[in-house]
């Protein structure tokens, strides 16, 4: 009997040690070919909507290349009131207008936003470029089980095998023609 409470208690601490994933990914490349600037990188996101229907993005990496110069994007920042949240419904995934901040490696900061027709770059004197494409798609990932899954799962058997065994056997009795 001890013995099966110290499993039932180890199973319920592995249940509440695992959590569920909190965060989604998005991939996003753009190019603004006539000042030769380049970006790409990924944000996470919330992986629940905010009160605007929004998902706020936790963090940012990736790198830009602006004239041969490269740097690497780290964020989210608060920078020309950026409210950092991306809007993944209406078809494409879009930012607000406030856009997202990010921080650069070159003592710089750039803003992302969507204006409503397209998605622009805002550089560190407030000078707003169009993108000539930008890409914003979800990172798709595989269907593997959470590890609080896996736990309710090896609890299951193992409370069945429990059962199993401690199952008596069945005593069939017939009845006597006399």
């Amino acid at each position: 009997m001890r013995k099966h409470l110290m499993s039932a208690g180890a199973a319920a601490t592995a249940l509440l040690l695992c959590a569920p994933a909190s965060a989604a990914q998005f991939l996003f490349d753009g190019g603004i070919p006539p000042v030769d600037f380049t970006i790409s990188g990924t944000f996470t996101t919330a992986d629940t909507a905010n009160a605007d229907g929004g998902f706020d993005i936790l963090s940012t990496s990736g790198i830009f290349d602006s004239e041969g110069v490269t740097g690497t994007l780290t964020g989210p920042i608060s920078y020309w009131g950026a409210d950092n949240v991306l809007y993944p419904f209406g078809g494409a995934p879009f930012f607000s207008a406030q856009g997202t901040g990010l921080l650069t490696s070159l003592d710089g900061m750039l803003n992302l936003r969507y204006t409503g027709s397209a998605y622009q770059v805002i550089d560190a004197q407030g000078v707003p470029f169009d993108f000539t494409y930008f890409n914003l798609s979800p990172v798709v990932s595989s269907a593997v089980p959470e590890p609080h899954v896996w736990a309710l799962l090896l609890l299951g058997f193992g409370a069945l095998g429990s059962t199993m065994r401690r199952r008596r056997p069945v005593r069939v009795a017939y009845a006597s023609a006399a």
